[in-house]
């Protein structure tokens, strides 16, 4: 029987009977330390329903949580998760082989990819830039915009004409001396209201 393989009570190894039991106590599960021979770990414990391991485990097939409670992935201290460095899927979170959040490690090129719609139920904290990406539906409401946030240097020249600016919104405060011309007045439009007495 290989080293490390559990041994129900009363039976006997390929190699014989058990000889010797060191650090037997309760709830610790026993493996062989040779052949013969049973060693009680006290970091590996099982009360009937509980498995308690105290160091590391080495998982080389898929983990299933399932039944009970919710299948949770509980942490009872602060806790960190380590993944894989250098690595364009260094952790997938999927469905089936979907993926669903993609964590890259790749050195210079670190970054989460999110591929499937998401919703945030609270605001997004920035303190970085939002960088390439499209803006998809609703466009962005006047409402969002700050203050006079749209400066001339945003406005492409001509942009703006009669249809963007309320009636009567340019007063004279605003036009440059002599921006009027002759040219820009119709035959017969000033009249005795439009000049002030003593200008002629």
């Amino acid at each position: 029987m290989a080293s490390g393989t559990f041994l129900p009570p009363g039976l006997k190894a390929g190699g014989g009977a058990v000889s010797a039991v060191a650090n037997g106590a309760s709830d610790r599960i026993a493996t062989f330390d040779s052949s013969t021979a049973l060693n009680g770990e006290a970091n590996l414990t099982f009360d009937g329903s509980t498995l308690t391991l105290d160091g590391a485990a080495d998982i080389s097939g898929d983990l299933t949580l399932s039944a009970g409670a919710d299948g949770a992935l509980r942490f009872s201290v602060a806790s960190s998760i380590k993944i894989l460095d250098n690595s364009a899927t260094a952790l997938v979170i999927e469905e089936a082989d979907n993926a669903y959040i993609t964590f890259v490690t790749t050195n210079s090129s670190e970054a989460i990819t999110i591929a499937k719609a998401t919703t945030f139920s609270a605001g997004i904290a920035n303190t970085g830039t939002i960088a390439a990406g499209t803006w998809n539906g609703t466009a962005i409401a006047t409402g969002y915009i700050a203050g006079d946030a749209i400066t001339g240097a945003k406005i492409a020249d001509d942009a703006i004409d009669s249809e963007h600016y309320t009636d009567g919104s340019i007063d004279t405060a605003h036009l440059a001396a002599d921006v009027i011309t002759g040219a820009k007045i119709a035959d017969d439009a000033i009249d005795s209201e439009h000049y002030t007495d003593g200008s002629i």
